[in-house]
């Protein structure tokens, strides 16, 4: 549906799946020692180089011309691309590892488009379902309300054209769902209400918060091994966690810093964004001089962690759907059986 929109706006499609080979094509280049402007120009020449991936390679050109940095020449490829791709590059250009935000960016949409693509498939066989039963059963109570003895010749088709605006207004509230979704998601990147609303959604939240978490730690691991002052990596890997409450809470922990309190106080200040056990960690980590390692090794966790929470979600989202279809075709069938036996009814009450 969003995509859909976009194509009608006259923006070409970015999906998922295109944004893991983007990103991770970027990533093998600035490995290889290639600068951006060569890995632009390469993947430029390549065959098959969508609009979009286009569009976005000439904004990272021109920007570069113009003496602005990588990140702030993404945002030329918005709104192709998000904020969260601005930030994590940023960051990851300001620490000086590129190849890291590029190869975390190229990981988290694969495992996004594999999410995508299990919920979808797991949504064809109840769709099909519920487009079946549903046109079924309202033509089955149509032909027995027009069959009934008593019956006017309109009876039929108002039943048939109250059922269509029920099967309207139910597309009504899935499409509500998603806009509404949509909105709340963007919005809960700075708002810690929104967020917090979010990751108590069962399934949805545990997704969220691991994957909030690991890129906190990515991006944080990345400013330590480039020598930033604690402050700036605690607020600038905030920002790219794209959490609201993690963002508040990293910019809170980031003046106590200043004030010169240790990490350990920063972190154990909101057990919201900052898990217990990870604030021990990174408590203990600090003080036995062991710090980068420890935050190495969360963001690891946190990124299997999302990586299952992914997956649990693409088994779910669909059972929940299909368990709502079946209800739905339930009520259809016994409303089709109370019209089936109205019709006996009708005809025994009419017979002398």
């Amino acid at each position: 549906m969003l995509d859909a929109l976009w194509q009608s706006r006259g923006m070409p499609r970015f999906s998922a799946r295109e944004k893991s080979h983007f990103f991770s094509s970027f990533e093998k280049y600035i490995r290889a020692g290639m600068g951006m402007e060569r890995a632009c120009q390469s993947m430029l020449d390549l065959p098959g180089f969508t609009q979009a991936e286009q569009i976005v390679c000439r904004g990272i050109l021109a920007g570069l011309e113009s003496g602005e940095t990588i990140g702030d020449s993404l945002k030329r490829g918005q709104p192709l691309l998000s904020d969260l791709e601005v930030e994590i590059i940023s960051a990851a250009e300001r620490g000086g590892f590129l190849e890291i935000g590029f190869g975390h960016l190229g990981q988290y949409f694969h495992r996004l488009h594999q999410t995508r693509r299990k919920i979808l498939k797991g949504l064809i066989y109840p769709l099909i379902l519920g487009h079946l039963a549903i046109p079924v059963s309202l033509f089955a109570m149509t032909m027995f309300a027009r069959a009934m003895p008593d019956a006017d010749t309109g009876s039929g088709f108002d039943l048939a054209k109250s059922g269509a605006v029920w099967v309207m207004m139910i597309y009504a509230v899935f499409v509500l769902i998603a806009l509404v979704g949509v909105r709340l998601h963007r919005k809960a990147r700075n708002s810690p209400a929104a967020d917090r609303f979010l990751n108590r959604i069962p399934v949805i939240g545990a997704a969220r918060r691991s994957l909030a978490l690991s890129r906190f730690c990515e991006v944080f691991h990345i400013f330590l091994l480039a020598g930033l002052r604690m402050s700036e990596a605690l607020e600038g890997a905030g920002r790219a966690s794209q959490s609201g409450q993690i963002r508040a809470a990293a910019k809170s922990g980031a003046n106590l810093i200043r004030n010169g309190n240790p990490l350990s106080e920063a972190v154990f200040g909101d057990p919201e964004a900052f898990p217990n056990d990870f604030a021990r960690a990174i408590a203990t980590a600090e003080e036995s001089g062991q710090l980068d390692g420890e935050i190495a090794r969360w963001a690891q966790f946190y990124t299997e962690d999302a990586g299952e929470a992914m997956e649990r979600l693409a088994e779910w989202a669909p059972r929940v759907f299909y368990w709502f279809i079946l209800v739905l075709v339930a009520v259809l069938f016994i409303k089709v059986g109370l019209a089936y036996f109205g019709l006996i009814e009708g005809w025994l009450n009419f017979m002398p």
